[in-house]
């Protein structure tokens, strides 16, 4: 009865489990350097409105360029510096909703969400595995501790700057 009680307890929570996974608990090998260089260019036609309801107003497409680098440090943990999405290279932002408020302040550069997106650096640890502080070649088990450098933004002063003397301007990061 115990061990029925523990086997359902343990699925119940596996179950739970199983949508934080979004990785898996492969490491690099010790000395091991890769790279990956993205490009992904992105648009939208549509917006939601206050009501949750789709509208067709605003139009915006990015290009956007990141990187990433990871380094297998020993047979166990793998350090990793990422940069995807790393920075918009080029981008246009339509919405005419916003062109009553743009006529308004005499705005007539085009709005632009060019600019750099975070950083991340972390590493992967592998707890269980084949090289790993706890030896199992059937489990494995590992955790990615990691912060996110913020890269900063638009200076948004300048911004209105350039927004007011007919200048492309960043209207958002």
């Amino acid at each position: 009865r115990m061990k029925k009680a523990l086997v359902l307890l343990s699925v119940f929570i596996a179950a739970l489990a199983l949508p934080l996974f979004a990785d898996d608990a492969l490491v690099m090998p010790k000395g091991v350097f890769r790279t990956y260089i993205t490009a992904a260019y992105s648009s939208g036609d549509q917006a939601f409105d206050a009501d949750g309801e789709k509208n067709g107003a605003t139009d915006i497409s990015f290009l956007n360029l990141g990187v990433a680098l990871e380094f297998g440090v020993t047979e166990w943990i793998t350090g990793g510096i990422q940069w995807a999405p790393g920075y918009n290279v080029t981008s246009s932002f339509d919405d005419p909703t916003l062109a009553p408020v743009f006529a308004f302040y005499g705005i007539t550069g085009d709005p632009k969400v060019n600019g750099p997106c975070d950083l991340q650096v972390g590493a992967k640890l592998q707890i269980v595995g084949p090289e790993a502080p706890v030896q199992n070649d059937q489990i494995r088990f590992a955790v990615t501790p990691g912060v996110q450098i913020p890269l900063g933004g638009a200076d948004f002063e300048e911004e209105q700057k350039n927004a007011l003397s007919g200048d492309d301007f960043i209207i958002g990061d």
